[in-house]
């Protein structure tokens, strides 16, 4: 189990998932990516990545390792609501289409990111109001607010599609 020096450190962490999703969410809802797949599906994954990441300090109920950190450490009260199966096929394209290498990363999987984002935000909002931040608590770092997806989005985070060419068109990734 971390001490709680750990603990304050491993604030820093959560406060750059916050800072990444909450980037990130701008840059893909202004239409300030342009037409550069590329980045557009760099952004793409950088969510997909913080969002999975973040998620799973907020549900995680107990440690698989010695040296993770998760919500309950910071407030033992904290209880995770439940996921919601709609965000499931998210959660499959951070898997599947991000993070590991599938015979599923080749198919037309949607990531929808923005309804991710609000469910989490939803767990989020419950476990940073449960700790004690500053002067008055034992953690100093509050790892700031995670804001909500923007009303419109430019770039939706469609289907990836790896093929032998790949290009966004809308904010979904197509073979041509």
């Amino acid at each position: 189990m971390p001490t709680i020096d750990e603990l304050k450190d491993a604030l820093e962490h959560i406060k750059y998932e916050v800072d990444m999703i909450n980037g990130l969410s701008a840059k893909l809802g202004s239409g300030a990516l342009g037409n550069d797949d590329v980045l557009k599906n760099a952004c793409l994954e950088s969510m997909a990545i913080h969002l999975r990441s973040l998620e799973s300090f907020l549900q995680m109920g107990q440690a698989n390792k010695s040296d993770d950190v998760y919500a309950r450490l910071y407030a033992t009260s904290y209880v995770a609501p439940p996921k919601d199966a709609t965000n499931d096929l998210a959660r499959e394209y951070a898997n599947k289409c991000v993070a590991h290498q599938t015979t599923k990363r080749a198919h037309n999987m949607p990531f929808r990111w923005q309804a991710w984002l609000s469910e989490i935000k939803v767990a989020y909002d419950i476990w940073r109001n449960s700790i004690s931040f500053g002067s008055s608590g034992k953690f100093n770092t509050d790892p700031g607010e995670l804001n909500p997806p923007p009303a419109s989005v430019a770039i939706s985070g469609g289907p990836l599609n790896i093929g032998a060419s790949a290009m966004v068109s809308t904010g979904s990734v197509t073979s041509t």
